[in-house]
């Protein structure tokens, strides 16, 4: 190796690999990769990979190395059976300890370099060893008798402190004070099985253990545990690192790799790219990217972008990492100790591969059938089943290559990226569809523009666009004859319809005329029944002679009226009748004409001394003409509600007696409600009241209360009349009258009147 001017020249020969020295031609291909052509060895490709592998032949030395330190003149590998020295400076150049030269033949697990001239090396089952350098001299560090606490997992510390990590817990040597502190489960740690202690900043010495927790001691010797796993299995912590901007990166076996950064714990597990969750080792390169040591390979994650690059045996890694064998030295190579030796990786050489594979198209089949993909594929119309064979050229790490592809016309979104290196649709119909391909090399570059392939299938006879304009002309025009078909058949069934309409109309028209020349009659007929109905009843003036504040609101639903009211004056008596017959307009008028009569009649007779009296006969006398006498059957429900009243004009005594109808009377500007009678038992009684000068008898059928209506279309009922009466009792009863019509009417709107109504009132 020679230097001049800071160019750097390398001599390649059958050592490296050349096949001999005996060149015909170099040339340097797009990627940057060197070819040698020489004399009778073929041609010879030249690399310049990030990684650089050691070992050597098996015998004297092991090649499982489990730990690593290097500085600028030395390299220090830690072996099975002892510990290889290299330094190429120096006359000796490979230098091999066991036991004997004073050292042992244990497995060295870790390896502390404290200055230039110290070296600690911890062993397996022999605890700890302290090396002078210059004199080739080891001593036997003593920390504690007990077996567990001579198994050292790992060495840190400074120029003044060492910490060393056993299965027995911690020991801390400090060369000032010259004293020793053994720190276990006892001082605050979570178990005592500890698998590597690393310094970090401000001064803190970071323990990886067997626990859910890891833990740090500062310098006053606290120990404070952080939680980084909740789950309920123990998970094993391997390994420990810290790197340039304060943050934890934690390595278990079998749950990936945790982030502890602000307290905020966070994961990388094989979900996010991680080529296993068994991780042995884990350090910071020379870059401030971590790594991660696997079974048969390594993981990286970029801290700058999270991504993940695994290497494995297509980057030469073919051994296992071993337990925290990962060093990177000052100048910032990063060094692994595997069971196959040591894989070295330069950071200064892991330069991104900007030029994308080159796709060549191996294969490119139609139903099995072979077709040249370099022209523009047109084929008939059928199903077809597509396959395309592809490879990626490079030259550097071709076995890393991804492909990306999409069928425009078929599929909506591109593949996922594969290895696979072909791709396969089941059944093609008719259109045009474009092949595109994409290939991506080990750092995810891939050829801006997409490779294509274009295929168009015809169309069958039935989708072209001459014989779809046919069909439509064909089926307008069948539509067209089928319409004028139709028009004429319905000519003929309008000719027909319309001649059976117009006898249908002249039928219709005689029963119309028959039935309206019949209704005439019958209304004519109702109408006379009326006049019959009015001379029946008495002529209000009679009452208003009597009985000047009077009125009697009478409004039948129909043209004769089931309501009727009677009254009569016997000397200082008048008899004041408010009756409700059953039913409505002739019906009703039939029964309110018997009862009127029989009233009257009942009325009359000498001997009847109580309303009450006259009830009970006039019950009995309708029973008899109604043949409702007991013992028949299918007896009529017909019958008359009334109230009758009788008034003493001079003394204003009132005797009142009602079927079924309750009486109000206004007395002193109060409402008094006589209730209606309980005719189950058959059994009328009277019931005597004394009223003065003022006061106000008010009757009503049911009718009134009875009528819907209002916002809500329900009834008027007796509490509302109440309310009315009790603020309009002392008005004139002319103007009573009035409201009380008024009332109704307005409440009625546009409903229905259901019922006749019948209204008295009477101020003494």
């Amino acid at each position: 190796q020679y230097t001049l001017e800071y160019e750097e020249f390398l001599n390649f020969s059958e050592d490296s690999g050349l096949g001999n020295k005996y060149t015909k031609t170099i040339y340097a291909d797009h990627e940057g990769n060197i070819w040698v052509g020489t004399y009778g060895t073929g041609l010879v490709q030249f690399q310049d990979n990030s990684f650089t592998f050691y070992s050597h032949a098996e015998g004297k030395y092991s090649n499982n190395v489990s730990a690593i330190t290097v500085n600028e003149s030395e390299k220090w590998f830690g072996v099975e059976n002892g510990l290889i020295k290299i330094d190429l400076a120096s006359k000796q150049k490979w230098e091999f300890f066991s036991k004997k030269n004073g050292f042992t033949d244990d497995k060295v697990t870790t390896l502390f370099q404290q200055d230039t001239n110290t070296l600690f090396i911890g062993t397996n089952s022999r605890g700890v060893y302290k090396l002078d350098i210059s004199k080739s001299n080891f001593k036997k560090v003593d920390l504690n008798d007990d077996q567990l606490c001579n198994s050292i997992n790992s060495i840190t510390g400074d120029a003044k402190v060492v910490w060393i990590a056993t299965k027995g817990g911690i020991f801390k040597i400090d060369k000032v004070a010259r004293s020793t502190v053994h720190f276990t489960t006892e001082s605050g740690l979570t178990h005592n099985n500890i698998n590597q202690v690393i310094m970090g900043e401000n001064n803190l010495v970071w323990v990886a253990t067997h626990s859910n927790y890891i833990s740090n001691i500062n310098q006053e010797g606290d120990v404070e545990n952080i939680q980084i796993y909740d789950g309920s299995e123990l998970i094993n912590v391997s390994g420990i690192a810290e790197d340039n901007k304060g943050t934890i990166w934690i390595s278990t076996l079998g749950n990936g790799v945790f982030v502890l950064k602000n307290k905020v714990v966070s994961k990388y597990t094989v979900a996010q790219g991680l080529k296993s969750n068994y991780c042995y080792s884990i350090v910071q390169d020379g870059s401030g990217n971590i790594w991660t040591g696997h079974r048969l390979g390594l993981s990286r994650i970029k801290t700058a972008t999270n991504e993940i690059n695994v290497f494995d045996k297509n980057e030469g890694v073919l051994g296992d990492c071993n337990f925290t064998a990962s060093f990177t030295d000052t100048d910032g190579f990063t060094w692994f100790g595997t069971t196959l030796g040591v894989a070295k990786f330069d950071p200064h050489k892991d330069i991104k591969n900007i030029t994308p594979p080159i796709i060549n198209i191996t294969s490119f089949k139609l139903n099995d059938k072979e077709l040249d993909y370099t022209r523009d594929t047109i084929l008939p119309y059928d199903n077809y089943r597509l396959r395309i064979d592809f490879v990626g050229i490079t030259f550097k790490s071709n076995t890393n290559i991804l492909f990306q592809y999409k069928l425009e016309g078929y599929d909506a979104e591109w593949s996922d990226k594969t290895n696979s290196p072909f791709a396969q649709y089941g059944k093609l119909n008719e259109g045009e569809y474009t092949f595109l391909l994409r290939a991506f090399n080990n750092d995810g570059v891939s050829n801006q523009s997409p490779f294509s392939i274009k295929i168009v299938i015809a169309a069958p006879l039935w989708k072209r666009p001459w014989f779809i304009i046919l069909c439509i002309a064909l089926v307008l025009y069948s539509f067209y004859l089928w319409l004028k078909f139709r028009e004429r058949n319905h000519r003929q069934f309008e000719l027909q319809l319309q001649k059976a309409l117009n006898a249908k109309t002249r039928e219709v028209v005689a029963q119309k005329e028959e039935i309206e020349k019949k209704n005439k009659d019958i209304t004519d007929s109702i109408r006379y029944a009326k006049r019959i109905q009015d001379a029946i009843l008495p002529d209000l003036s009679a009452l208003k002679k009597i009985v000047p504040e009077s009125f009697i609101f009478f409004q039948p639903r129909d043209i004769v009226s089931g309501d009727f009211y009677w009254f009569k004056k016997y000397g200082d008596l008048l008899i004041l009748v408010c009756a409700d017959a059953t039913g409505h307009g002739v019906p009703g008028a039939f029964m309110s004409m018997i009862g009127s009569t029989l009233l009257k009649d009942i009325v009359s007779r000498k001997g009847i001394d109580s309303p009450a009296f006259s009830l009970a006969l006039l019950d009995e006398e309708i029973k008899i003409l109604l043949k409702q006498t007991e013992g028949e059957h299918h007896q009529t429900q017909d019958g008359v509600d009334v109230i009758i009243c009788e008034v003493n004009l001079k003394t204003h005594f009132v005797r009142i007696a009602s079927t079924k109808r309750p009486v109000i009377i206004a007395k002193d500007n109060e409402l008094l409600t006589l209730k209606k009678e309980n005719t189950e038992t058959q059994q009328y009684e009277t019931k005597d009241i004394q009223l003065k000068k003022g006061d106000t008898i008010y009757m009503f059928t049911d009718g009134y209360p009875d009528q819907f209506g209002g916002d809500a279309g329900k009834k008027i009922k007796i509490s509302s009349i109440k309310t009315i009466l009790s603020d309009i009792n002392t008005l004139p009863m002319a103007k009573q009258e009035m409201i009380i019509e008024n009332h109704f009417n307005k409440w009625k709107g546009g409903f229905e009147q259901i019922d006749d109504v019948l209204f008295i009132g009477l101020k003494l």
